[in-house]
């Protein structure tokens, strides 16, 4: 009867170390095939947000192209510019003080 019991338990271990062994030591274990798979997927999702990116700058590029008040949009909202003659007047706020 103890022997039977030695062989289950020696069976168990011989089980459990090649179930490791499969799953973290082996070359091509599935913890790997896993982990692959998961940075496949990151960098998919990275792909699509920089097409996302790319197709909204092919756009911009095109209105800028064809659109020459796109142009003076820009001009005026980012780099600060103004027809001649023309004033400008730029409102501030003031960030109000926060009270405990």
């Amino acid at each position: 009867m103890v022997k039977k019991k030695k062989g289950g338990l020696i069976l168990r271990i011989v089980i459990l170390a090649g179930l490791v062994y499969i799953f973290f030591l082996d070359g091509s274990s599935v913890y790997r095939m896993i982990r692959s798979r998961m940075e496949v997927r990151k960098v998919r999702k990275q792909i699509e947000q920089y097409r996302a990116e790319r197709d909204s700058l092919e756009l911009l590029n095109q209105e800028l192209e064809n659109d020459p008040k796109a142009i003076e949009k820009i001009a005026r909202e980012k780099l600060g510019m103004q027809k001649e003659g023309e004033e400008v007047y730029r409102f501030f706020l003031e960030e109000e003080e926060e009270t405990d």
